[in-house]
């Protein structure tokens, strides 16, 4: 996920991410898994991935552990927003 620059900083991201789990809770979806880069541009996603309860997780689905991708997981078992 990438917010445009003259969006960034006002919400637009945690309101797409929180649609997401919305939409995964309610298909009854157990759990989100994500990727996303390690270079320094990619903290501000991290951070937010952080802020909504996301961990760091091993790598999913046929993703391979390399040093430029962080996996991440929510689970969404008896969770509320």
């Amino acid at each position: 996920m990438r917010t445009a620059d003259k969006h960034r900083g006002r919400g637009a991201g945690r309101a797409l991410l929180i649609r997401v789990v919305e939409t995964a809770m309610q298909r009854g979806d157990r759990k989100l898994s994500l990727e996303t880069g390690t270079h320094p541009a990619f903290m501000p996603a991290q951070q937010l991935y952080l802020s909504m309860g996301f961990k760091l997780s091993a790598p999913f689905a046929d993703y391979e552990a390399n040093a430029h991708s962080l996996f991440m997981e929510l689970a969404l078992v008896n969770r509320d927003l």
